[in-house]
């Protein structure tokens, strides 16, 4: 979307520290990375945050700390375990992203995490983990003392820039399919909780709040980067699989 007006702080004037890389993995069928605290060498267990990891065609992603994966790492330690973070689901039109829900475990919940011991996060959702199902008013009420669900704000028409677009105060200063606010109306109404956009070529500015902590705010943005199946290119080719048009 394009961003629209307001005043708020130029990300020229924010205070320049390292945070958070990604390193992403080769030899996968879906889009994996690897999430560091050191770009400067490659992810160890010393480094190592966490993964963002993508099904085949990139609709969803999960979101893991740096734990060990039950069953292939050996024995794995009280606290060592691998467990989720959240889970980003995108629907895709010919605009770019047209819907981005996030699925993330309350804060008090395991310490905000989901493990994997139990089950996944999109196996305890069942028929709910599909973007068009999905919403904190179809959660049981069991799923609504686990899990909070944080939505995309949809553009608004501008009269005068004569297009849609969202308010990001102007933390934004260039038009994009890649640019989003996230919402989460049942914790925080229409308040924006992460906002992503574009502020130079390849440079984009990440402002995030309650309930994301940084790690999930990186992945929810970084998801939004990896080139996938279900992007704005693949809308058609679906479209047209679907009509029995390819050949």
């Amino acid at each position: 979307g394009a961003p629209g007006g307001g005043a708020g702080g130029s990300p020229e004037e924010a205070e320049t520290r390292f945070l958070i890389s990604a390193r992403k993995k080769g030899g996968t069928k879906s889009g994996t990375f690897l999430l560091t605290n050191d770009f400067s060498r490659p992810a160890c267990a010393e480094t190592l945050l966490g993964k963002l990891k993508g099904n085949w065609s990139g609709a969803s992603y999960t979101v893991f700390n740096s734990g060990k994966k039950a069953g292939k790492a050996g024995d794995v330690g009280i606290g060592e375990e691998r467990k989720e973070l959240g889970v980003i689901f995108y629907e895709y039109d010919r605009m770019g992203p047209g819907k981005m829900k996030v699925c993330i475990p309350r804060t008090g919940v395991g310490q905000g995490f989901w493990s994997e011991k139990n089950q996944s996060i999109i196996s305890t959702l069942g028929d709910l983990a599909d973007i068009e199902k999905l919403s904190a008013d179809k959660l049981p009420k069991h799923l609504k003392n686990i899990f909070m669900i944080c939505t995309s704000k949809r553009p608004k028409w501008d009269n005068e820039q004569k297009g849609h677009v969202l308010n990001f105060k102007g933390r934004v200063t260039e038009s994009s399919v890649k640019n989003f606010q996230l919402q989460c109306l049942k914790e925080t109404g229409e308040a924006t909780m992460l906002q992503f956009g574009r502020v130079s070529k390849n440079v984009f500015t990440l402002d995030f709040g309650y309930p994301l902590n940084a790690l999930q705010a990186f992945s929810v943005a970084l998801s939004s980067l990896d080139g996938k199946i279900a992007d704005s290119k693949g809308f058609d080719m679906v479209k047209r699989m679907r009509k029995g048009s390819v050949t």
